[in-house]
């Protein structure tokens, strides 16, 4: 079984910024950092997220 992983531990391990993700999905940096920080989010964001860093959805920890 695989670990689910927060937006944060994701992010991390691919070694991007805020900043780059933010950009990729054209938010702010600091709306970014708010859905990392309270781990709440649409769920079109998880999807947009997915294909980005190319896992499936069941990988992030909601």
């Amino acid at each position: 079984m695989i670990d689910k992983v927060t937006l944060r531990e994701l992010r991390l391990m691919r070694e991007r910024t805020q900043q780059e993700i933010a950009d990729f999905l054209g938010v702010d940096r600091s709306t970014y950092a708010s859905w990392e920080k309270t781990n709440t989010f649409d769920f079109s964001i998880v999807v947009r997220l997915c294909e980005y860093y190319k896992v499936d959805i069941q990988l992030i920890k909601e």
